[in-house]
């Protein structure tokens, strides 16, 4: 029973543990060159491209605003970026021009359970920009990819030993008798 129990605990760990098949998820932080801020997440999904998003500037000299997925449109990245290590979003809302580009140090494929650096300084790649302002420029930033399931396995590890440890618990006392 144990040996069952242990072994069905292996094999969802495994299983789990295995390549992940969902979207990847980043969360992205960063600072702009005015003391602006950048905050939000995007997701990668199993083909390589953007999937939902959801990114705030705020601070410094732009106004504050959230390109998020139904309202704001994927653009192509410039200065040799492309999708696979770049977001660019451009507002769709009348008479707002504005723009967003993110490029990282690694393409978004090779992340796994680690960090990519942004690639920042000023006239870079990393920049928003907005009608009737001039652009501003990400001085730091990076976009962390938490690994769930790394989480989800060593969730299952500790279950798969609770229910063991809990079984010989009730065993050793079941041999006890009162005198």
């Amino acid at each position: 029973m144990k040996i069952a129990a242990l072994a069905a605990t292996a094999a969802l760990v495994v299983a789990i543990a295995g390549p992940a098949k969902a979207d990847q998820y980043f969360a992205l932080t960063g600072q702009f060159d005015d003391g602006g801020t950048l905050d939000g997440f995007f997701t990668i999904n199993v083909y390589g491209y953007v999937g939902d998003y959801s990114l705030t500037t705020s601070g410094g000299g732009l106004p504050s605003y959230t390109f998020f997925r139904g309202q704001d449109y994927p653009e192509v990245c410039g200065g040799g970026y492309d999708h696979t290590n770049c977001l660019a979003y451009a507002t769709a809302l009348p008479g707002t021009p504005g723009y967003l580009q993110v490029a990282f140090e690694q393409p978004f494929q090779t992340l796994v359970g680690s960090v990519d650096p942004v690639v920042v300084g000023a006239g870079g790649p990393s920049f928003e920009s907005w009608d009737s302002y001039s652009p501003r420029y990400l001085i730091s930033g990076v976009a962390s990819v938490p690994e769930a399931s790394t989480w989800a396995a060593m969730a299952l590890g500790f279950a798969g030993l609770g229910l063991l440890g809990g079984s010989r618990k009730i065993a050793s006392t079941a041999g006890l008798t009162q005198s």
